[in-house]
């Protein structure tokens, strides 16, 4: 009698099992995910990348609560990544250059195929929200794959790019 309960159990548990509805591409690649988080030097905020359905934003969160809020505004799932990403040293800013494939170092993808191709540049926001400026090109369409965009900061405390064969040198 037990071993009739157990199986008449375990049927059970399979049907329902059998009867939901199957986990679909669409549903994986749905899903929102964060990458690239980054602290402030000062301020105590922090700030990420977050890819919601193709369309890459920049997300910060600061104390006492760290509840994140978006800052950019980018709506289009267009191939375009973001990265480089720098707090200014106050804390109040983000510095990212929007554009292009960080993971490969190619060209800057190009889905939709517009004819004035992708853009690369470097851009800064207001950790609390606002329309970014953009401080001037990026990598660009015509360098080498090797080449390396570091943010940094001169003496002058003017923002500038720089290519450079090796991260951080």
């Amino acid at each position: 009698m037990r071993k009739l309960r157990l199986m008449t159990a375990l049927l059970c548990g399979f049907g329902a099992v059998a009867a939901q509805k199957p986990f679909t591409l669409e549903q994986a690649m749905s899903n929102p995910f964060p990458e690239h988080l980054v602290a402030a030097p000062a301020a105590g905020r922090v700030a990420w990348q977050l890819n919601a359905r193709g369309a890459r934003n920049i997300w910060v969160a600061g104390p006492p609560d760290y509840r994140g809020r978006q800052i950019t505004t980018f709506t289009q799932d267009d191939g375009q990544d973001i990265g480089e990403m720098s707090w200014t040293p106050d804390g109040r800013s983000i510095v990212f250059v929007h554009g292009g494939d960080f993971d490969m170092r190619r060209e800057a993808p190009n889905p939709r195929s517009n004819p004035e191709g992708a853009e690369q540049a470097v851009w800064v926001i207001s950790a609390d929200g606002g329309a970014p400026r953009k401080l001037g090109e990026g990598l660009g369409r015509k360098r080498q794959a090797n080449h390396y965009a570091e943010l940094g900061r001169e003496r002058t405390g003017q923002l500038h790019s720089r290519d450079d064969a090796t991260p951080g040198g």
